[in-house]
């Protein structure tokens, strides 16, 4: 007996079709992707950097401020948390308002949680550091960008967002010498505003420099996409919230250990 082919639902492109398709269009890769991949590196970098103040200067700041470690601690959980929350409508305004305007108002947001949180009291710290770093500044920043450099990518999409995210590892060896002398020399609060200076003046200019792919390039990465029913032999959704709670999972690890171990080293002698 004959097998009978179902017909393709309207409107739907199968992924044996879009695949081979995608594959012997012409790249969408380029000179211009990688000096937008080195842009948003760099961007990171520095954003990354604006959250490790308060890690660096634990003990300063909890004797300054009279407060415990724990509750200081809890302005880098919160600019976490924030970062987390606010990419969901991060990524939606760069979708309708555009990436630049997103981006330099991250950087701008950011620029005044530091600036906020430099003002002396624990609970300005809280919110420069949950509200502005994490929630609008984070939020507007990170996802969005990662959005556009898998978007300038077609070939090389995996090493590329590999090459972002170091950004992060290089703010961890880079930016925690320096603020150690900034705040050994001149103390916690000018060093927060002086590094709030240099993220508003640096990175709204390296913002203008960021372009998204051209439209016929993005609109056939989408229309691939829109053909996979299933991700590793599971429903798409499934595997994007197994994906956020993997991530999820991940960051606690991570991030609690990191908050406390410079103070911790520091009571050793280190």
């Amino acid at each position: 007996m004959p097998q009978i082919t179902p017909m393709p639902r309207a409107g739907a492109i199968p992924v044996e079709a879009a695949e081979p398709a995608a594959r012997f269009q012409a790249s969408i890769e380029g000179r211009k992707s990688w000096i937008v991949a080195g842009i948003t590196l760099a961007i990171l970098a520095l954003f990354y950097g604006a959250q490790l103040i308060v890690v660096v200067g634990l003990k300063p700041i909890a004797q300054s401020l009279g407060a415990d470690r724990s509750v200081l601690s809890l302005a880098y959980s919160l600019t976490w948390i924030g970062m987390g929350i606010g990419g969901i409508p991060g990524g939606w305004m760069a979708d309708r308002v555009g990436l630049r305007p997103t981006v330099i108002f991250g950087a701008l947001m950011t620029a005044g949680g530091l600036a906020l949180s430099a003002s002396g009291s624990l609970w300005a710290l809280l919110v420069g550091h949950g509200l502005m770093i994490g929630l609008l500044g984070g939020g507007a920043v990170y996802a969005p960008l990662l959005i556009l450099v898998a978007r300038w990518f077609d070939r090389h999409r995996g090493a590329a967002l590999a090459l972002i995210q170091s950004g992060q590892y290089i703010a961890g060896i880079a930016c925690p010498y320096l603020f150690e002398r900034g705040i050994a020399y001149f103390g916690w609060q000018a060093t927060m505003l002086g590094f709030a200076a240099l993220v508003a003046v640096a990175l709204a200019p390296m913002a203008m420099f960021l372009s998204s792919p051209p439209q016929p390039a993005r609109s056939r990465l989408s229309a691939i996409g829109h053909g996979r029913r299933a991700v590793l032999g599971l429903p798409a959704n499934a595997v994007q919230g197994l994906l956020c709670l993997a991530g999820f999972l991940c960051c606690i690890p991570m991030a609690i250990p990191a908050t406390h171990l410079v103070a911790h080293c520091s009571d050793l002698g280190v």
